[in-house]
Order: structure tokens, then sequence, then C-alpha cells
């Protein structure tokens, strides 16, 4: 791999990783403005994935020679798939345990698990694919000689926005404030009837306090 294609490289993920973090920022305000908290939680996990590669590949450029350039990407993908793998790790506990929780009616403990376990998903898949990114800087073949990368599956969460940076297909496309994970959808409905059932039991409760006379 020549120095000079690693250097345009990583100027070109530089570039895609700017315009995705525009993106998913004004992702994030429109789902604040619609009062769409998940939707909001999961646009901030891609936004600051994307804000701390945009950081650490400027550094790069900034600090080490062309000829260092493989070295240091590869430390950035090591450290990024561990961080990936940890949080995985951790994500499919909690999972466990919200099915736990539901199996136990504790529905008001689910909901507050459900929010913890949407940012952690967001950010294994946003870590996920920025891995993938730094691997494709650091293969020998041209992007000519790669084969074309398939389409994303249907539920598949994106990383960067189309962009005219390269002349190849892109693939990459962000979901729109409502599509960001439809994976969720169904979590989410779950978790608002849950949270309508817990606050119709605590009205019940209420009411029964009314009508049964206090000892004296």
């Amino acid at each position: 791999m020549s120095d000079d294609t690693t250097a345009s490289k990583v100027n070109r993920l530089l570039q895609k990783s700017r315009q995705a973090f525009r993106i998913y920022s004004s992702m994030s305000k429109s789902a604040k403005a619609e009062h769409n908290e998940f939707a909001d939680m999961q646009a901030t996990e891609w936004r600051n994935i994307n804000a701390e590669l945009i950081r650490q590949l400027t550094h790069i450029v900034e600090k080490y020679s062309a000829k260092n350039l493989v070295a240091q990407i590869a430390r950035m993908r090591d450290i990024l798939l561990a961080d990936f793998r940890r949080v995985e790790s951790e994500l499919n506990n909690e999972h466990r345990d919200i099915l736990s929780s539901a199996e136990r009616g504790d529905f008001v403990q689910v909901a507050q698990q459900a929010r913890v376990l949407i940012s952690k998903k967001a950010f294994v898949q946003a870590a996920q694919a920025a891995s993938h990114e730094l691997s494709l800087i650091l293969e020998e073949k041209p992007a000519s000689a790669r084969r074309e990368t398939p389409a994303p599956q249907r539920n598949s969460q994106t990383y960067f926005p189309q962009t005219n940076v390269d002349h190849q297909p892109q693939s990459h496309q962000p979901q729109s404030v409502h599509e960001i994970d439809e994976d969720f959808a169904a979590s989410i409905s779950l978790i608002h009837k849950q949270e309508e059932i817990a606050e119709e039991e605590q009205v019940a409760v209420s009411r029964m306090a009314k009508v049964i006379p206090l000892r004296r």
C-alpha cells in the first residue's frame, strides 16, 4: 500500500465523517424538536462516534508522517473494535435482564432499562461501522479491485451519508429521524404501553385509597 494512497483514503474518510457529523447533529435537533427521545438518543450516539473519528483522524494527519499512518489507523481500529465488543457484551447481558424484568411484570424497570439499551445498541452499530471504514483504509487492494459492497439490509443502521467525495456507488445512506432504527420500533411501542399500564395502576390504587375508610 503506497503512502499516498493511505493518506488519500484518510482524507476521504475525514470528509465523509464531517458530513455525517453535520447530518446526525441535524437529526438530533429535529428529534428534540419533535420530542422523539429515542431517535435523539440514537442520533447522538452516531454523532459522537463521528466526532471522535474526526478528532483522532485529524490528530493523526497533523502529527504523523505518511509512513506511520497505517500503524496509527490500525491502532484506532483495534481500540474501536475493543469498545464495540465490550459494549456488545453488556448489551447482550442487559437484554436478558430486561426480559427478566418483563416476565416479573416490572414495567417501570423495563422502561428504564430500555432507554439504556437503545443508546448502547446505537453505539455498537456506529462503532462497528466505523471500525469497518478504518479496515477499508488498511486494505491492500485499491477500491476499484474490491467487490461491490452489498446493499444494507432493511433494518441495518448506516454510518456515513451519501457523499460525492469519491465516484464509487454509495450504499451508506442515513435513515430519516423517524426510521433511524426500526429494530426498536416494537420495543418503543411496548414501552409506551407499559408506561400507560403503570399509570393506570397508580390511578387505580389512588382511587382505592379514597374509598377505603381510615380506621380510627
